[in-house]
């Protein structure tokens, strides 16, 4: 049987050990390539390098997560992030996390910093929102951003369903076997609107994951959605590597 080829567009490799065992059993997997997503100045600074080392398979984005987030440091990273658009595919993790103690405008501050170098760079956003769909999705409408995916969704179905009028995309991950919104969620949105993510190492059901694990993401979405896996694979991947601009030579998507 043919190896089924995936791309993962989240992962945080550099909390990963033994990174090269766990890339060389993904490549063998049939992993085409994996986007790195940076949270913070030390992590970015790793992906950078990872993504150097792993020419063409690792796919560097550069964040700023909101659980990360320092007024007194953060202008640093903005820095570093602004140094090195040139090298990277998209701006990630970035976003709002409402459910946290980090101060709401803090958040919503340096979110915006992120959603002008996103708009005047035409980079893609990976985009981490928990209760702050709504506003998340109001900051990157008002700033004109036309490439974002908001990862993991499992939001109210509502906003997802202006999120996709808007040409938006959410993200399948592992959790898709078993998490009620997210299920629904994946269910709602359109094949050609969702890509697959491991977000390794985040544990599922008690075990940590890595990017070959996108299988169980691809395996859950075939389900949900009931369409063959190889047609759910073209069309993730296909939309991956358009999104993320990687000139990755693939097959024609299906009709």
């Amino acid at each position: 049987m043919e190896v089924i080829k995936l791309i993962d567009t989240h992962a945080h490799l550099e909390e990963i050990s033994k990174l090269d065992i766990v890339l060389s059993k993904a490549r063998k997997s049939g992993l085409l390539a994996i986007i790195g997503v940076g949270s913070d100045f030390d992590s970015n600074r790793k992906i950078i390098e990872i993504s150097r080392e792993n020419n063409s398979f690792v796919f560097p984005a550069l964040g700023m997560h909101p659980w990360q987030l320092l007024r007194d440091t953060y202008r640093n990273n903005l820095n570093f992030i602004q140094e090195h658009l040139d090298d990277i595919v998209a701006l990630g993790e970035v976003g709002l996390d409402f459910k946290i103690k980090v101060d709401r405008e803090l958040q919503i501050e340096i979110f915006t910093e992120i959603l002008k170098i996103a708009k005047a760079s035409a980079k893609p956003l990976i985009i981490h929102a928990r209760g702050s769909w709504d506003k998340a999705l109001r900051l990157v409408q008002d700033y004109g951003i036309i490439k974002a995916v908001f990862h993991w969704y499992s939001g109210p179905l509502d906003i997802l369903e202006e999120l996709l009028d808007n040409g938006y995309c959410i993200s399948a991950t592992p959790a898709a076997q078993y998490s009620k919104p997210h299920r629904e969620a994946l269910s709602k949105a359109p094949i050609s609107q969702i890509l697959l993510e491991t977000d390794s190492p985040v544990e599922y059901a008690g075990k940590a994951a890595e990017p070959a694990d996108i299988y169980k993401a691809h395996y859950a979405l075939t389900e949900i959605k009931t369409l063959p896996l190889e047609f759910v694979a073209i069309q993730t991947t296909c939309k991956a590597n358009d999104f993320f601009d990687l000139h990755i030579k693939l097959q024609e998507v299906p009709e």
